[in-house]
């Protein structure tokens, strides 16, 4: 994720295209280094003035301290985004962080992703919704989604019912058939 995907260029006009449509986009820990491929055709970031979070500089040093990494990071992606006009904000390390600003999710590290998930899934169930409702003019009512442990081992959201092993609450169906 840090060497190939920020400079990938196919990865940068994907993402181009997610933001120009607001369209749900996540990351969690070092995945958010792909954001970096995302340019204007200035050569400006497209997440300037975005707030988001990512695996801290911190963390990253403790990282190369005890020698995890066998070595060091050619850059640390919190000042790279910093460095771009990213609202960076992290928490202490190793703690849980979540931030949603417009279309994009990003999560700090790991331990981020309980709760990276559910927001990260209510943002695509609303995406479905107002693109629905952009084409048919109707008004629905969107209940909060918060799944648990106890409901949710697997979920797809699309076009076609997938064939799985697993279960699914009927509330949760609901919410993701199209």
């Amino acid at each position: 994720a840090m060497e190939d995907l920020p400079k990938n260029k196919s990865l940068g006009r994907i993402l181009n295209y997610f933001h120009s449509q607001q369209k749900t986009t996540a990351a969690i820990c070092h995945g958010p280094a792909a954001l970096l491929s995302a340019r204007n055709e200035d050569g400006s970031w497209i997440y300037n003035d975005y707030k988001m979070t990512v695996f801290s500089t911190a963390e990253e040093k403790q990282e190369e301290n005890i020698g995890a990494l066998n070595g060091h990071v050619l850059f640390y992606v919190q000042d790279e985004f910093q460095h771009l006009g990213g609202l960076v904000h992290v928490e202490i390390p190793w703690s849980a962080n979540v931030i949603k600003d417009r279309e994009l999710i990003t999560a700090q590290n790991p331990m981020s992703d309980k709760l990276l998930a559910p927001l990260f899934l209510q943002s695509l169930i609303e995406n479905i919704w107002v693109n629905r409702l952009s084409s048919q003019s109707q008004e629905i009512e969107l209940e909060p989604f918060s799944p648990s442990a106890e409901n949710v081992t697997t979920l797809f959201v699309g076009l076609k019912k997938a064939s799985f092993t697993g279960k699914l609450s009927n509330r949760l169906v609901s919410h993701v058939e199209l």
